[in-house]
């Protein structure tokens, strides 16, 4: 199957979008929770390389597809491979996963940014 270059950039550049917002909306609710952001760096490189890490194990392949940090990087979803993620169907489920995760991430920083954590009188 031939996919135009233009198509491929297209798609490439709606999933860094969805890429980013899910780091954007993690940030902020960590963020929230911790009240420090050299701390919010320092858990986002931890995650990043702690999944970079685990990703080469086999013990751990079972699993991937079932966590959102596999998507952040898009050569696997652009271009699937069929055994690897959800062949042909990985870019759509890819970006379904994580805009539902960054909704979440958002919601959850909006209560308890609302609720719990800044309100005082």
């Amino acid at each position: 199957m031939v996919t135009p270059y233009w198509q491929v950039d297209l798609w490439a550049l709606g999933f860094l979008v969805l890429t980013l917002l899910f780091i954007i909306t993690l940030s902020q609710l960590l963020a929230v929770i911790f009240k420090k952001t050299l701390v919010v760096v320092g858990i986002e490189l931890l995650l990043i390389v702690g999944y970079d890490f685990l990703h080469q194990k086999d013990l751990f392949k079972p699993f991937i597809k079932f966590l959102p940090f596999e998507y952040l990087f898009g050569v696997s979803v652009v271009f699937p491979d069929e055994k690897y993620l959800f062949g042909t169907n990985s870019m759509l489920i890819g970006a379904g996963y994580l805009l539902i995760c960054s909704l979440i991430f958002y919601l959850l920083t909006n209560l308890l940014y609302q609720k719990w954590l800044y309100r005082t009188k």
